[in-house]
């Protein structure tokens, strides 16, 4: 659902919230643990690679994003940092 959203362009709050929110699991759970132990959701770096990427690199290529856009601004800082 949340990849979704970061494709949405109908809706730059959602798209923002939900680069935010995977941002945050990727913080989380995509990093080994600061002891060493590994991943602390096996995984998950897979799919940020297969799926998450993808979707924001699809995001920036689309023809209706719009870097000029008031609202697409605080999108763009998530995806063009």
């Amino acid at each position: 659902m949340m990849e979704r959203l970061v494709v949405d362009l109908t809706d730059p709050a959602g798209q923002r919230s939900a680069l935010q929110f995977l941002g945050r699991c990727v913080n989380a759970w995509a990093a080994p643990l600061p002891d060493g132990t590994p991943q602390a959701l096996p995984g998950f770096e897979r799919f940020i690679y297969e799926r998450l990427i993808p979707a924001t690199f699809r995001v920036l290529s689309l023809p209706e994003f719009n870097t000029k856009d008031g609202q697409v601004m605080m999108v763009r800082e998530f995806l063009l940092p």
